[in-house]
C-alpha cells in the first residue's frame, strides 16, 4: 500500500505540509505541545569555532529535539485517546439509559402476557453490558489524565481537570498527495545521524593534518647552520634536541599517528553506516504512516456511512412512530443502534487523528535541524 505514495519527486516542503497540520493539532489538543522545532539562533550558540565540537554540540542538540518530539508525540496521542474515550463514555451511558427505558417496556409487554421473556432478557443483558462498559472508560480516562499529567510535569489533580470539548476531531485531515524526499532532513535523528558522521568528516581531517609538520620559526631563529634537507635526513635524537618542543614530525610518531587516522577514519565509516541506516528506517516509518493514514481515512469513510445508514434508520423510525405504525420499543432500538454506531465513529476519528500524529512525527514534527552540514566526501 505504501509503494503508492511518491517520496522521491518534487512536492510540498516539509513546512508547507507540516505547518497546517501542526496548527490543527494544537488547535485540537487545546494547547500548544512543547515540541516540535529548536530555533537555529539557541542551536548555534555556544558551540565555538571548532567544527569539530560544532558537529558534536548540533547533534546533542538535535538529540534533545528527538526526546522532545517523542514526548510530545506520546502527550498528544494519550489527549486523543482520552478525548475519545470522554465520547464513547457519554454514549455508553446513553446507551445504558436506552436500554433501561427498552428493559421497563419490555416487563411491561411480558407482564401483560404480550411478549416473552426474551426481551427482557436481552435488555437486561443490553443494561448491565453499557453499565460495565461506562465504568471500563471511566477508569482509563482516569488513568489517562494521570499519565498526562505525569509526561506534563503536572500532579494528579491537574490531569484530572484537564478539559476535553466534545466533538472536538475534526473530520478529517487531507493525505498529502506528494512528500519530497528532502523532508527527511527534518527528522531529528537524521539530523543526529548527519552531524555525528560530520563531525567523524572533521576528525579525519584533523588526523590527516597531524601528518605535516608543525614549524614555530620564531623557535628556531638564530640557528645559522640550518638546513632543511639535513633537517629531513638526520638522526632523530639530535634533531629533537635540537628542536625541543617546537617540532613533531611523523618520522618519529608515524606509527601512532596512522592508528590513529585509522582509527578516525573507521569511525566516520561507522558514522556514515548508521545514518545511510536512521535514513532508511526513516523512509520506512513514513510510508508506514502514510499506509496507516490511508487506511484511517477509509475506515472512517465506511464508519461515517454506516452512522448515516442509522440516522436514517432512526428518523424513519420516527416518522412511523409519528403516525401509529410502529411502537415505542422500534424508536428505542433504532435510537440504541445509532449510538453503537456513533461510539464506533469516534474511535475511528481518534484513529485517524493518531494517523496524522504518526505522520507528522514520521516527517520530524516540523523540526529545522541547525544550518544542515554539507555531507563529507565518502573518499575521507
Amino acid at each position: 500500500m505504501a509503494s503508492q505514495f511518491d517520496l522521491r519527486g518534487l512536492g510540498l516542503s516539509g513546512l508547507e505540509l507540516l505547518r497546517p497540520l501542526r496548527r490543527e493539532l494544537v488547535l485540537l489538543l487545546g494547547y500548544p505541545p512543547h515540541v516540535h522545532e529548536l530555533s537555529r539562533r539557541s542551536l548555534g550558540r555556544g558551540s565555538g569555532p571548532d567544527p569539530r565540537g560544532r558537529g558534536e554540540a548540533r547533534a546533542a542538540e538535535s538529540e534533545v529535539a528527538v526526546a522532545r518530539l517523542l514526548l510530545a508525540a506520546t502527550v498528544a496521542r494519550r489527549f486523543i485517546r482520552l478525548a475519545a474515550v470522554e465520547d464513547e463514555l457519554r454514549l455508553a451511558r446513553r446507551r445504558e439509559a436506552i436500554a433501561g427505558e427498552l428493559l421497563s417496556l419490555s416487563r411491561v409487554r411480558g407482564g401483560r402476557g404480550i411478549d416473552s421473556l426474551i426481551p427482557v432478557h436481552t435488555a437486561e443483558e443490553r443494561v448491565e453490558a453499557a453499565r460495565q462498559e461506562a465504568a471500563g472508560l471511566e477508569r482509563e480516562s482516569l488513568s489517562l489524565r494521570n499519565e498526562i499529567a505525569r509526561l506534563a510535569g503536572q500532579g494528579p489533580d491537574w490531569g484530572r481537570s484537564l478539559a476535553v470539548a466534545e466533538a472536538s476531531f475534526p473530520r478529517r485531515f487531507p493525505l498529502p498527495e506528494r512528500i519530497a524526499f528532502d523532508v527527511l532532513g527534518h527528522r531529528p535523528d537524521v539530523a543526529v545521524a548527519r552531524w555525528r558522521a560530520q563531525a567523524a568528516a572533521n576528525r579525519v581531517k584533523v588526523a590527516k593534518t597531524a601528518f605535516y609538520p608543525n614549524l614555530n620559526l620564531v623557535a628556531w631563529f638564530g640557528f645559522q647552520t640550518l638546513n632543511f634537507p639535513t633537517l629531513f635526513l638526520s638522526p632523530g635524537v639530535p634533531l629533537m634536541y635540537m628542536a625541543g618542543p617546537a617540532l613533531t614530525l611523523p618520522i618519529f610518531e608515524g606509527g601512532r599517528l596512522t592508528a590513529q587516522l585509522e582509527a578516525v577514519t573507521e569511525e566516520y565509516h561507522i558514522a556514515v553506516e548508521r545514518y545511510n541506516s536512521v535514513l532508511l528506517s526513516a523512509l520506512q516509518q513514513v510510508a508506514d504512516a502514510l499506509a496507516y493514514w490511508q487506511e484511517a481515512i477509509q475506515d472512517l469513510e465506511a464508519q461515517e456511512r454506516a452512522v448515516a445508514a442509522a440516522a436514517a434508520n432512526l428518523e424513519l423510525s420516527r416518522r412511523l412512530f409519528g403516525s401509529g405504525l410502529n411502537m415505542r420499543q422500534d424508536l428505542l432500538e433504532m435510537e440504541y443502534r445509532l449510538a453503537e454506531e456513533e461510539s464506533r465513529l469516534s474511535t475511528r476519528r481518534a484513529q485517524h487523528v493518531d494517523a496524522a500524529v504518526s505522520l507528522l512525527v514520521a516527517l520530524g514534527g516540523g523540526f529545522e535541524p541547525p544550518l544542515t552540514p554539507e555531507f563529507p566526501d565518502k573518499r575521507l
